[in-house]
């Protein structure tokens, strides 16, 4: 049967582009969930069968990184640190308290207090880790050890150099720094972030690489496990179909609102354990085919090919490869539990 394809609008809409290095930003630091508190220690083996680990450890005196300290690194030490240049200072500066008040849309007055100890909470978590990435120049580098990411330094304490400090600083630590110097990146919209709940924002922190390749590759969807949403935004997972509806419902709205997410459907499935999870069917919308144009294509727009992505409706079982394997290695990637590292670096 020959697959029918629907035309998706894409204006050109100015965006404000961030990029993050895709290494470590996939593995969560910060609790999402609005109550209790989980425990962070991922393990697992990544698509070549290596083994990896990510654990997160607190800090008793400050308390667990929330929403707040999530906020504060996205969108405050993230963009501080791209505006840095290619090479990354080891000392980075974010600008006074009142200034990332303002930056973050916060009365300055009552969250001044908030924010400083959002800034500890992210500097005294502890990491313990064991990762194997590829870096930009194609060689194969890791990380194995326990340390946290960034020291804070905060106007009128004394830096390195014996210099007070005139406004708020991080200095970066060697590990995480060796990562940013040397880790690919991928584009995010900064503005649609800033606009997105916590949660949301993580939903398009993490979906992100599989909208794009699947309008690369014109999929009909985007496939994404229930649980590893979860598992990588520390957020509540739920076994219980209705739940986990609600849930995703109050999540995804803001996606769909915005033209980012068409639709989102569920596919029943189990976890590794044997619990019930789903498959997030994700149609992209068009805003992520504007973002697509925008990021992933660096040609002279009358040169572009038509973006396009087969109907939900027909042709699925088409397009879908299967489970036995395929000739198309980098379609059979898209359906696989990585975050597609090779193939958003092949658009980028």
């Amino acid at each position: 049967m020959k697959l029918k394809h629907q035309r998706r609008e894409t204006k050109v809409i100015p965006l404000n582009p961030i990029r993050i290095e895709r290494e470590l930003s996939r593995f969560p630091v910060h609790q999402l969930a609005k109550r209790g508190s989980l425990n962070v220690d991922i393990r697992g083996r990544d698509r070549k069968g290596r083994e990896f680990r990510w654990m997160v450890a607190p800090n008793r005196v400050y308390g667990e990184p929330k929403e707040l300290a999530y906020r504060i690194d996205t969108l405050i030490v993230n963009r501080r640190i791209e505006e840095a240049g290619k090479v990354k200072p080891k000392v980075i500066k974010l600008g006074s308290l009142r200034a990332i008040c303002r930056e973050l849309g916060l009365n300055e007055g009552k969250a001044v207090k908030n924010v400083k100890n959002a800034l500890r909470q992210n500097a005294h978590t502890g990491i313990t880790a064991k990762i194997t990435y590829q870096s930009q120049d194609g060689t194969e580098r890791s990380i194995e050890g326990d340390f946290n990411r960034y020291s804070v330094i905060f106007t009128g304490e004394k830096l390195s150099d014996g210099r007070k400090a005139d406004a708020v600083y991080v200095i970066l630590n060697d590990v995480y720094r060796e990562v940013l110097n040397n880790a690919g990146t991928r584009p995010l919209d900064y503005d649609y972030l800033k606009i997105l709940p916590p949660s949301s924002q993580r939903f398009y922190e993490l979906v992100s690489p599989q909208i794009f390749a699947a309008i690369k590759y014109k999929l009909p969807f985007a496939r994404y496990a229930y649980s590893d949403f979860c598992t990588y935004s520390a957020l509540t997972c739920y076994t219980d179909a209705s739940k986990v509806k609600k849930q995703l419902y109050k999540i995804t709205l803001p996606h769909k609102k915005s033209g980012y997410l068409e639709s989102i459907s569920y596919q029943d499935t189990i976890d590794e354990q044997g619990r019930p999870d789903w498959w997030l069917h994700l149609v992209p919308g068009s805003k992520a085919f504007a973002e697509f144009r925008q990021f992933a294509l660096k040609q002279d727009s009358s040169k572009l090919p038509s973006l396009e992505i087969a109907s939900e409706k027909e042709g699925r079982r088409e397009v879908l490869p299967s489970d036995e394997g395929t000739e198309d290695s980098d379609t059979q990637e898209l359906f696989q539990q990585s975050f597609l590292c090779d193939l958003i670096k092949s658009i980028e």
